[in-house]
């Protein structure tokens, strides 16, 4: 069985696209309002507004909690994620690279900065929020290789980059 995530106002939500409310809600019948709740359309108000729903008009957290579970929605895809289940920051993710291009740069190496490039986004495995780890490792071989005192250095004139003997 399925665990489904109630709502719980300390929990941190981002908000669905409309598509996504009315996904959720196709099993939720979409009676008239004379004699019924309008399930339908309070869900649909609190779930578009689920990272405010708390200051919603006549929003209430055991009504909500008991909707959700008679229609068998399930919040979790709108669970705001915490940094660390995110993965590395910007700060871990530059070392990581700078790791990672340290072993394969050598004094007599034979890549160029793409095949560098393309060396750390073909062997990335980690989590991280950068979207485009290929753009970190482009800014930290330029760091690395931008100043006369550098630790790294392109060399000939195919522009190999080569660890500074």
């Amino acid at each position: 069985m399925v665990k489904m995530i109630s709502y719980n106002p300390k929990q941190k939500f981002i908000r669905p696209s409309m598509e996504q409310v009315e996904g959720l809600l196709k099993k939720v019948p979409n009676a008239s309002c004379d004699k019924v709740d309008c399930h339908n359309d309070r869900l649909t108000f609190w779930i578009a507004n689920l990272d405010w729903a708390t200051i919603c008009s006549g929003f209430n957290v055991d009504t909500f909690n008991y909707l959700l579970q008679k229609y068998k929605i399930d919040l979790t895809p709108f669970v705001k994620l915490s940094d660390e289940q995110k993965g590395l920051n910007r700060e871990q993710t530059k070392e990581k690279v700078y790791e990672m291009l340290s072993e394969v740069i050598t004094a007599d190496s034979k890549m160029t900065k793409g095949a560098l490039i393309k060396y750390v986004r073909d062997n990335w495995k980690e989590k991280t929020i950068m979207s485009d780890v290929g753009k970190v490792a482009s800014k930290v071989i330029n760091e690395k290789t931008g100043h006369s005192f550098s630790r790294w250095q392109v060399c000939t004139t195919q522009r190999h980059i080569r660890k500074v003997k």
